[in-house]
This record gives C-alpha cells, structure tokens and sequence, in this order.
C-alpha cells in the first residue's frame, strides 16, 4: 500500500509542478517525494528499470539531434580537454578537502564524494577501494537534486525559458517506431560495452548512428519526454533509500557547503571556456555542472543549450575522474597527513 502511495505521491507532485509551469516539474517532483521520504524514513519503491528507459529516450533525442560539425569542433578544440582537466582537479581538490577538512569524512571517501563524476562510475571506484559508498552516494544524489532544483528555481523566478515551446522539434509516427527500436538497442549496446553512464550513451550512439549514417534523425514525442521526466525522477528518489533521516539532513548540510565553495570554482571555468573556446555560456555552464549527465542534458534542452556537446564533455569529465580518482585520493590523504 506504500508502495502505491508513494507512486501517486510522486505523479501528484510531478502534476502540481508542471500546473505552475516549473521547469523539469515532472523530475523534480518525484525526486522530492523521494527526499522528504528519506527525512520520514519511509522507502521509495523500485522504479525497475524505467529510470534506464527514461535516461534511453533521452539519450536517443540528443543521438537523434547529432551533426558532423559537433565532432569536428571537439576534435579541433583541444583548449575543451585542457579545460575539462583544469576544472576536474580545482572542483575535486576543493570538495575533498572541504568534506575531509570542515566535515570530518574518512579522507578517501571525501575524495570520491567530491569529484564531479558519475554516481555509479564513483560509487563503483570506491568500493573498489573499500571505502563505505553510502555517503558517496548520498553526496552525489543530494549534490544533483540540489542543483537541479536551484537551476530550475532560478529558471523559474527569472522566467528564463518557456517550458511548453521546450522540445526537440515536432515528432512524427516515424520518429515514434524509431524511438521504440532504438532505446532498447541502445540499453542493450550500452550494457554490453560496459559504458559510463550506459542506459544515455548507449542510445545516444545508436541513434547518432542511424541519424548520421542513414538520415534518420530521431525526435521524441513531447509525451516520451515527459515519461522519460517521470522516470529519472521516480530513479532520483529511489536513491536516497536506505539513509536515515539523520544522515540525509547531516548530507544536505555539508553538499550546500560543497556547492557554495564550488560555484567560483565552476563559473570561474566558464568564463575562461568563454575566452578560450567556441561553445556559448549557456552550453559550457551545463556542461561543467557538478551535476548527473542526464539532469543536465535536460536543463540544456529546457534552455536551448546544445545537449549533445553537454553529454560529450560530461563522458569526457567521467573518463578523467575515473582514470585520476586513485591519484587524487593518495594526494588529499597525504596532504591532510601533513596538515
């Protein structure tokens, strides 16, 4: 009977949103279903795989929307890598040393908590090195609900954007079949290659291909977006089970800490991106979000942003931080050693 509840709860929330025109209403109210569940103590249900399915037809959109010169820019542009680096290392060191120095974590589980990576990618590389992933993944899951729905605040007061003209174009009953073959080909591909970030990769690929191999250029109904809305929400809140109320109000404490120290941090790479490269602020701000690849993605389809240069320089930022968390937590654990 919970169970039920509590799906209501979150339809109902994601409803009452969108009647105000709140931007990512459909997201972000079941995902604060899931949280204010997490303070009574009352656990959210499984959401199977629908949140993989919602993430797919996402991924398929932004695969759908691919061109030719997306990819010659990144190639051509190495001042992105060079900044995606930079931005890496400052936004990791600082959060570390904040949930290790003014938080009292165990230094290594600060160090993979901080890291703007991946929630599984990071949970997944510190379990690896036996460190308790609870507080890993409750850091990243408040750090994405927080700044999804201070983004969708300020979005909201500033009337920034429109959110019934927000799609990626008219779709058609083409587009619909389409959808409907390449999301789960592309879960599967993406399951199958053991990609970061799979169930929005892997679609993204296949479509990509399809749309620029063949010219099908894939555009979800509004309708799918909306589930696929639902879907990462209902996912969202199915995170937070499983922490006590206490540890979930301690976490929302010291990740509010974190953002507000990382926030010179990211506009700081914004603005050298400006000057350095050829993506508009709106694309490079989402992109270099210490957020989830598919919040984000969303937010760039909200705003008009480029989503599919925001979903390649997120992937380029988890390869790094997979490839550096290792080094990195070595070195704030031998610095808070001398300190």
């Amino acid at each position: 009977m919970t169970a039920v509840l509590a799906v209501i709860g979150m339809a109902v929330a994601g409803a009452l949103g969108h009647a105000i025109a709140y931007p990512l209403a459909w997201m972000l109210g079941p995902a604060l279903v899931g949280l204010v569940f997490a303070f009574a103590d009352i656990r959210v249900p499984s959401d199977g795989r629908l949140g993989d399915i919602g993430r797919g037809i996402l991924g398929a959109g932004i695969g759908g929307s691919l061109q030719t010169q997306q990819f010659i820019v990144l190639a051509q542009e190495w001042e992105l890598v060079a900044l995606v680096i930079a931005y890496v290392l400052a936004a990791g060191t600082v959060g570390a040393l904040w949930f290790a120095r003014c938080c009292g974590w165990d230094p290594r589980a600060a160090v993979y908590a901080a890291l703007p990576g991946g929630l599984s990618e990071m949970v997944e590389s510190a379990r690896q090195q036996g460190v308790d992933v609870r507080s890993v993944a409750l850091a990243h899951t408040l750090r994405v609900f927080l700044l999804v729905s201070g983004v969708s605040l300020l979005m909201a007061l500033t009337q920034f954007v429109s959110v019934d003209d927000a799609s990626f174009g008219d779709a058609t009953a083409v587009d619909l079949a389409l959808l409907i073959g390449l999301v789960p080909a592309g879960l599967w591909l993406g399951s199958r290659l053991r990609m970061p970030a799979p169930s929005v990769l892997g679609p993204m690929l296949v479509a990509g291909v399809v749309g620029l191999g063949f010219e099908l250029h894939m555009t979800p109904p509004m309708l799918a977006l909306t589930a696929a809305q639902f879907f990462i929400g209902w996912s969202l809140a199915r995170r937070f089970v499983g922490s006590t109320p206490r540890q979930t109000w301690v976490g929302v404490r010291h990740v509010f800490g974190q953002l507000c120290l990382l926030m010179p941090v990211w506009l700081g790479c914004v603005a050298l991106g400006l000057w350095s490269t050829s993506l508009d602020g709106d694309t490079l701000l989402l992109a270099l979000a210490p957020g989830g690849q598919a919040e984000m993605a969303l937010l760039a389809w909200l705003t008009g942003a480029d989503a599919s240069y925001v979903v390649m320089l997120h992937l380029l930022r988890v390869v790094l931080v997979v490839a550096g968390a290792g080094l990195l937590m070595r070195w704030v654990v031998r610095t808070l050693s001398v300190v």
